[in-house]
């Protein structure tokens, strides 16, 4: 089996490992339903950082300006991971899921705007 799909079969794994987990500690009364929900959340900020990271490294390198831009949202969405796993951990449980969902979208308008400025210039630089 391909190194990739055994990574997104563990990822998957883990997380729905660790949902049951804390799913089953809510109903037995040894966590409260917050804190079940914050555990889950955290669990999915950390993964999206760890395929965040693997991204860059799995695809097939290109041109020096693809592998940037491979680079680019790589790091933007590791960094946006775990700024969404830390909302879910220290944020009020009423603020958490504005203030996690605000790192993900600043990561996926920077990537979107600097590839586009850059398609953007390369064409005005041809003609």
């Amino acid at each position: 089996m391909k190194r990739s799909i055994k990574s997104a079969l563990l990822q998957a794994g883990v997380t729905l490992g660790v949902a049951v987990v804390a799913t089953i500690l809510h109903k037995t009364g040894v966590i409260s339903q917050d804190l079940t929900t914050r555990v889950v959340m955290i669990t999915i900020g950390l993964v999206i950082a760890w395929q965040s990271n693997a991204l860059p490294k799995a695809l097939p390198i290109g041109s020096a300006r693809s592998q940037a831009y491979k680079r680019l949202s790589g790091w933007a969405f590791v960094l946006s991971g775990l700024a969404y796993a830390a909302a879910w951990a220290f944020a009020p449980m009423d603020m958490a899921a504005t203030l996690s969902m605000a790192p993900m979208a600043i990561a996926m308008v920077t990537v979107f705007v600097v590839c586009m400025s850059n398609r953007i210039g390369s064409t005005k630089a041809a003609d």
